[in-house]
């Protein structure tokens, strides 16, 4: 049964069809054949039986009714009423040879042949009779026709009748027996459809099991193959037997459960930081293989950009900045995040060191006033507290030189004083007074500047 199993789905198909086809082809032929056997019966029953019995029956009616009529026309009281039966007698009688003239066209056997040829001879004689009768009756001799009609006319008329009595009780035995042959016949047929029916029934429902199975159980084997696969489960085996469609089938799914083990191996490395993966796409519909290789290249791209920030930042190159519009979605976000955070990082270092260059610059007013948390924050208040804490010590620095210069006023007052009272003494006091006096233009010149920078303070 190979090649069954290595045709095409439409072969099968066409096949199991056409032998279902000849099976009801045999089965309608034998139906055909027991309707043609009924209707040739129910022909045969029509045509010899039927058909002679109504023409016997007319042939049986139209005697009677034309010796009727002769009866009537004895009877008469004038001469137009007796020729007006007399016609009737000779239309009836007509209508008897029609009649008897087509039953002797249907088949008849030999005994059917004899009473019809018993019918005739009688009817004609009866008919010669008659018609002497007749110019009896015309001619006044009522006795005369009355001695005829019922003499020797009678005679004939009678056996003429009991052979159309045998011909109508033959026509009947034999409707009987085409009758019966037909039942029979028919019985025969219906049997014989009956069970023809039943084998092509049986042989029809075995054959669509057949194919069904044929059809149906690889197929479900492929759904259920499908359903795992659905699952993320692609250790299946699928085993191609046949060459037919189904077989086809089969081995496209092999090949799409090893393209699926292909890429899910690559997104397994692809997960553990391997991005040296190669794929090839089959084709270019492989829209899967596609969509890996775009992920791979991103991947590469986006670690390319973060070990370019972390290299960069190790080098004290804070500046330096991620190109974000070089990704989308998600791994966009990424890259700008990471610049947000060296965003965040580098801000209050260069807050810092624009403030701690001014401090070094004398301005002991300069503040950082950016809003930072955690580490950021203590570093602001450190920064902030030094400044302040360099004012304070300016601030006492300055008080203590503007004290020292007042003293310095008051010795330079004295020393003028001593000056004007003792001219008298020495070179070396008035170097002493020189001295005194440069000293305290160096201590006021101190003082101012202790001043200006406690004020600023």
């Amino acid at each position: 049964m190979n090649w069954f199993y290595n045709l095409k789905l439409s072969a099968k198909l066409i096949l199991s069809f056409a032998l279902v086809a000849l099976i009801s082809a045999l089965v309608g032929y034998i139906g055909i054949r027991g309707l043609n056997e009924m209707m040739r019966d129910s022909d045969e029953i029509y045509y010899k039986n039927l058909l002679g019995i109504v023409d016997i029956a007319t042939v049986r009616a139209s005697v009677l009714t034309s010796r009727g009529d002769i009866r009537s026309a004895m009877d008469a009281k004038n001469s137009q009423e007796k020729n007006k039966l007399l016609n009737s007698t000779r239309k009836f009688t007509q209508k008897a040879d029609e009649a008897i003239d087509r039953y002797e066209k249907t088949k008849m056997n030999d005994e059917t042949k004899e009473y019809v040829e018993d019918f005739k001879t009688n009817w004609e004689l009866y008919k010669e009779e008659r018609e002497t009768g007749i110019q009896q009756m015309m001619a006044g001799n009522l006795e005369g026709a009355a001695d005829i009609f019922d003499g020797k006319a009678s005679e004939h008329l009678t056996t003429a009748r009991a052979a159309l009595d045998k011909l109508i009780e033959t026509a009947v035995v034999q409707a009987d027996v085409t009758m019966k042959s037909a039942d029979e016949d028919a019985g025969s047929a219906k049997t014989l459809l009956i069970i023809f029916i039943g084998i092509g029934t049986a042989v029809s429902v075995l054959l669509g099991l057949f194919v069904s199975r044929v059809i149906g159980v690889p197929i479900n084997k492929l759904t259920t193959t499908a359903d795992r696969i659905s699952l993320g489960d692609v250790n299946v085996t699928i085993d191609a037997k046949t060459k037919d469609e189904i077989g086809s089938l089969e081995r496209s799914f092999a090949k799409m459960i090893d393209n699926i083990k292909v890429q899910a191996l690559a997104a397994e490395k692809i997960a553990q930081g391997d991005l040296n993966v190669e794929l090839k796409a089959k084709s270019e519909h492989d829209l899967l293989s596609k969509s890996m290789l775009k992920v791979i290249d991103t991947l590469r791209n986006l670690v390319a950009e973060t070990v370019m920030l972390g290299k960069s930042a190790v080098e004290g190159k804070l500046t330096t900045r991620g190109n974000a519009e070089k990704f989308q979605g998600e791994y966009k976000e990424i890259v700008a995040g990471v610049n947000a955070t060296l965003d965040a990082v580098v801000q209050p270092i260069n807050e810092s060191s624009k403030v701690l260059e001014k401090i070094a610059g004398g301005d002991l007013t300069v503040r950082m006033i950016g809003e930072y948390k955690g580490d950021y924050k203590v570093m602001k208040d450190s920064i902030n507290g030094l400044a302040e804490s360099f004012g304070d010590a300016l601030s006492d620095v300055a008080a203590a030189v503007q004290a020292t210069a007042s003293a310095s006023s008051q010795i330079s007052s004295s020393s003028e004083e001593m000056a004007a009272g003792a001219q008298e003494q020495s070179s070396q006091t008035t170097e002493v007074a020189g001295a005194v006096e440069e000293m305290t233009k160096t201590i006021l010149e101190t003082t101012k500047n202790s001043s200006n920078a406690a004020e600023a303070a």
